[in-house]
């Protein structure tokens, strides 16, 4: 059996980027977490914002239990028909797995532009790439993980090995 595994040169540039100096970890945290506060806030201010927020949590629960609804239906069906397709085509799909079409007929690809450019503001549009280069600063190995995903699975045993040798390590920094 193998498990996920990161290799060490795909993390290098992540692990660096938090053992720099304290001024860059907590602006990025300052941007990722810290909500704009209102100096002038009132106590009227603060009631309506609980009594929105409590709104909106109701709301998105509502739309997530209905999203959850969605999915096992289409989960099912989904099963459904790979269960009644004929036998040699039940073989195919099944040993074929995931079946993506081409890019340029994706979703994403085709609607991009009219999804993202033409109905974002020009603020939405800088947050969406700020979020964009968050997660490639963090993820910046995804790209060499669609090429090579054997780099990516280690045996069991090899995981433990490697926690071992960092428990061992650690143990001798102390």
């Amino acid at each position: 059996m193998t498990v996920p595994f990161i290799p060490r040169e795909f993390a290098k540039d992540t692990i660096e980027f938090f053992r720099q100096s304290s001024p860059h970890v907590k602006s990025l945290l300052d941007l990722v977490f810290t909500p704009p506060v209102s100096e002038t806030a009132s106590e009227e201010d603060l009631k309506e914002y609980e009594t929105m927020m409590k709104e909106y949590e109701t709301e998105l629960a509502r739309h997530r239990l209905r999203y959850q609804k969605h999915e096992e239906k289409a989960a099912r069906c989904m099963h459904d028909a790979i269960r009644n397709l004929p036998e040699d085509m039940y073989d195919e799909a099944v040993r074929k797995g995931s079946m993506l079409p081409p890019e340029s007929l994706q979703f994403h690809a085709m609607y991009k532009d009219q999804l993202m450019r033409e109905s974002l503001s020009d603020w939405e549009l800088f947050k969406m790439q700020t979020f964009s280069n968050l997660m490639h600063i963090r993820y910046s190995h995804s790209e060499a993980k669609k090429k090579h995903r054997d780099k990516f699975y280690i045996s069991e045993s090899a995981a433990l090995n490697l926690r071992k040798e960092r428990a061992k390590k650690e143990k001798n920094l102390m």
